[in-house]
């Protein structure tokens, strides 16, 4: 079975493992879960907690680099207005009847 989380589909199951009684374990289980806690192995929370690690290591990675990005863009772009203000303080702005504007530079 599957259950929509946003815009993603996450399969849900049960864990199935056998309890003390002998019969299938009714835990579900979301996503990439191996088995329920009651039934995980030390291996396989190990295994769990280094996937955890990872995904929350490359999301914060994700982050700060999105967050790098967005600082150079804007660095990028205040550069830019510096220039085209140099170049419109160099130049004389006349208003034209038509709407229209024009600007000398340099004569």
């Amino acid at each position: 079975m599957s259950v929509r989380a946003g815009d993603q589909l996450v399969e849900v199951r049960l864990c199935g493992r056998p309890t003390r009684s002998g019969k299938p374990c009714r835990m579900r289980l979301y996503g990439p879960e191996i088995a329920c806690r009651t039934h995980l192995t030390e291996h396989e929370r190990d295994v769990a907690e280094a996937y955890q690690r990872g995904m929350g290591d490359g999301h914060r990675c994700g982050w700060e680099n999105g967050q790098e990005l967005g600082k150079q863009q804007v660095e990028r772009l205040q550069r830019r207005i510096r220039e085209l203000e140099g170049l419109l303080g160099r130049g004389t702005l006349r208003h034209e009847t038509g709407g229209e504007q024009v600007v000398e530079v340099d004569g």
